[in-house]
């Protein structure tokens, strides 16, 4: 192998479990390859001491010159973050449980949903299986006590006849602890979770409740670490007890997610005997991590202790929270119904509770877009707060009062989002901050302010996720992808797109609409096939009863799909003429119009002086206008689209256009419409590369090529299956190729690959 004209790698994986043979021929190799182009590459572990005895045996006495040696490190904080980006994971929870962990990070990433993955469990375990039974008993113990396992604990619950030290020095050794003299720790949590989930039921319940005893008895250690004691116990009384102030303590200290299962711990623990008062705190911890359906229904109990005319105050205002939890549910009218009966009983009584109630009515209809609503409801209660200091009320009552001013006064507008935002950030309340950021990044888009938009969506995505504020983070993440997608960055789409509908039971659905409407646009504007589930889900949204903010944008992509496919255009009219019929400031009313009137429909007379530069020319017919108010936007493919139905001239343009941008399905609807346009161009010098692939398509493409499944690409690239399902999809469509095996035959012929 030395003769090979291009030198030779030779590779020894998992040199610790070689014989004595093969360490001799590795050490007789490593001695003798110096002055030959070959390379030796060996993996080893060295968490054992006999691992490192052999290591430096086969290795000790080969010069400096010739070995380099690679510590294996953990990745950092930093890069666990970059990765778990790419799939909208909690970084801080992955690397916890991971601790950085190569192996432990990918596998977590690539599997969904919080159970521990199969491969990491097999892999710890078949470690343990390796152990004695005193170290075995130790770890057991370990594996029970979250985080830290103090060794003095650990030794009083171990049975008569075990052998502490020899125990801890095997677990040690092994390197499945570690300690700092006093406690004794995994490495990684997700070890410990696989170790204990191994444990019976019986074993579980044993250790747990010797331990709540004996740390009871002690008091001395804090309220999370003997609810989880008593919790694994079954000690039931214990939990109703404990729970109910664990979830305090964790609210104070901001981490919602923790409070939220505390609380419902609590209230499933104490059943019928939960009282209102942790029945709304359980509800408003809910209602800020994102389990609303239990927000809605923590709070309808609560207001089963409440008489509207013995306690008519906690009852409004039980009302008015019960409005909010219903609305964020999509029950449009049970929060209409809520909110009206608050007002009824409150109306009364002039307090806070009244302004916060007025407060609440503006927000359901700014949210349903019936802006010239907005301002008397907001503004009694921006009076009533302010005679009550109650800058909170102010902080929700200006922000409806901004949104409502989109059309009619986009500066003051966010001027007063501004407001809200700096209130909510005085009274470090993240839901009044969050929601005012969520509110301007879809007024600057509903103004087709592209670029002001990302940069909304994106301060909007960093600080909710900072806060776990999971349902605003979701959305924040589909603007980031809708916004790009105007932008012309389609190549960044898919993967937020990807990130913001990811829908599961959790979330409300409506906060997964931004990631589903960008992958919809995407994908019929590319030809890469509709996913069903995208489909599927946005289909929810196409009823009366929707609110304008989904119904309006469903409406125009499904116009668009109906002119691109030339298919279906007669339901695509229906559907907008019965947007435009609300007369409401709603989401792409001005584009609702465009296209009826691209359409050939009549549109009755409306006021149309407030609605965004380039909508309000082309329906006022100056469609080279419109295209020049998009260009200034930076929004190719509507600069493109509007001018598709121009002159040959304008038409030829919008070709060069929709080339650049990949727009397959696009360019071949104008083709259908201007058969003696020129054929689309190959290989064009923008930065989407050959064919319309994007850099990110051509990666996809070459593991395609070298027969990588789907799956195998997502690890290696590390993005989700379906991510690259739709750069696959969208490569087939580009290469006009109809398989994976066709597409990478002409890839190869045409020098892509």
């Amino acid at each position: 192998m030395a003769d090979h004209p291009a030198g030779t790698v030779v590779i020894l994986e998992d040199l610790h479990w070689a014989d004595d043979a093969t360490v001799d021929f590795a050490r007789f190799l490593a001695r003798r390859i110096a002055n030959h182009p070959i390379m030796l590459v060996v993996s080893a572990r060295a968490e054992k001491t006999e691992n490192r005895q052999m290591i430096r045996r086969a290795f000790g006495d080969i010069p400096t010159a010739t070995l380099d040696r690679i510590t294996l490190t953990p990745l950092s904080e930093d890069a666990v973050a970059r990765l778990c980006r790419e799939r909208a994971r909690d970084p801080r929870r992955v690397y916890r449980a991971s601790g950085g962990n190569a192996f432990y990070v990918t596998e977590l990433l690539r599997n969904h949903g919080d159970e521990l993955p199969s491969s990491i469990r097999d892999a710890v375990l078949a470690r343990v299986d390796r152990i004695g039974p005193d170290a075995r008993v130790v770890l057991e113990v370990a594996s029970v006590i979250p985080r830290r396992a103090e060794i003095k604990h650990v030794e009083a619950v171990l049975p008569a006849g075990a052998d502490i030290d020899r125990g801890v020095e095997e677990c040690l050794e092994t390197g499945l602890l570690v300690t700092d003299g006093s406690n004794l720790s995994f490495q990684h949590e997700i070890a410990r979770e696989a170790v204990a989930s191994s444990l019976s039921n019986l074993r579980q319940r044993v250790l747990h409740k010797t331990l709540y005893e004996r740390l009871a008895e002690e008091g001395d250690v804090g309220l999370s670490r003997l609810l989880h004691h008593a919790k694994g116990a079954g000690n039931i009384n214990a939990v109703a007890e404990l729970a109910p102030r664990a979830a305090e303590a964790a609210a104070a200290v901001g981490s919602r997610r923790e409070a939220t299962a505390f609380y419902i711990l609590a209230v499933e623990s104490l059943g019928t005997a939960s009282d209102p008062g942790l029945l709304e705190a359980a509800a408003a911890a809910c209602y800020l991590s994102g389990a609303h359906a239990h927000a809605a229904g923590f709070q309808a109990r609560a207001l089963k202790h409440f008489s509207r005319s013995d306690d008519p105050i906690r009852y409004g205002d039980g009302m008015r929270k019960l409005s909010r939890y219903r609305w964020i549910q999509s029950d449009f009218a049970g929060a209409f119904d809520a909110i009206d009966e608050a007002i009824n009983v409150l109306g009364a009584h002039r307090g806070p509770e009244l302004a916060q109630a007025y407060s609440s009515l503006s927000q359901v209809l700014m949210t349903g877009f019936r802006f010239e609503e907005v301002a008397a409801p907001a503004l009694k209660a921006i009076e009533l707060a302010r005679e009550f200091d109650r800058s909170d009320i102010i902080a929700h009552a200006v922000n409806n009062l901004g949104m409502s001013k989109t059309h009619t006064n986009p500066e003051e507008a966010r001027k007063l989002l501004n407001e809200s935002i700096e209130i909510g950030n005085t009274l470090d309340d993240p839901d009044h901050t969050a929601r005012a950021m969520g509110n301007w990044m879809h007024l600057e888009y509903h103004r087709c302010e592209f670029k002001n938009a990302l940069r909304r969506a994106e301060i909007a995505a960093e600080f909710s996720f900072e806060q776990e504020l999971d349902m605003y983070y979701r959305y924040a993440l589909g603007m980031n992808a809708l916004a790009k997608l105007h932008l012309g960055r389609w190549d960044e789409v898919v993967e937020l797109a990807s990130r913001g509908f990811d829908p599961d039971d959790r979330l409300p659905r409506s906060y997964y609409f931004n990631g589903a409407i960008a992958m919809f646009f995407l994908q019929i504007r590319t030809g890469a096939g509709v996913d069903p589930d995208v489909e599927e889900y946005l289909a929810l949204f196409d009823h009366d009863a929707s609110e304008d903010q989904r119904i309006g944008p469903y409406a125009i992509a499904m116009a668009e799909r109906a002119w691109l496919e030339n298919n279906g255009q007669k339901p695509a009219i229906e559907r907008l003429l019965k947007v435009d019929s609300r007369k409401t400031s709603g989401a792409g009313t001005g584009a609702v119009r465009v296209w009826l009137q691209r359409f050939g429909e009549a549109l009755p007379d409306r006021d149309i002086s407030d609605y965004p530069d380039p909508h309000r020319l082309e329906l006022q017919g100056d469609r080279a206008g419109a295209a020049r108010a998009w260009a200034d936007r930076n929004a190719p493919f509507e600069q493109a689209l509007t001018l598709t139905f121009g002159g040959p001239k304008d038409q030829v343009e919008a070709l060069k256009i929709f080339e650049d941008l990949g727009a397959t399905r696009a360019i071949e609807r104008l083709r259908e419409m201007n058969g003696e346009l020129a054929q689309p161009r190959r290989g064009r010098p923008s930065a989407a590369g050959p064919y319309g692939l994007t850099g990110r398509q051509l990666e996809v493409l070459r593991w395609l090529a070298d027969g990588l499944s789907n799956s195998q690409i997502g690890e290696t690239l590390f993005i989700s299956p379906k991510t690259v399902d739709h750069h696959v999809s969208a490569i087939l469509a580009k290469l006009e190729v109809a398989s994976r095996g066709e597409a990478a035959a002409k890839a190869r012929k045409l020098g892509l690959i």
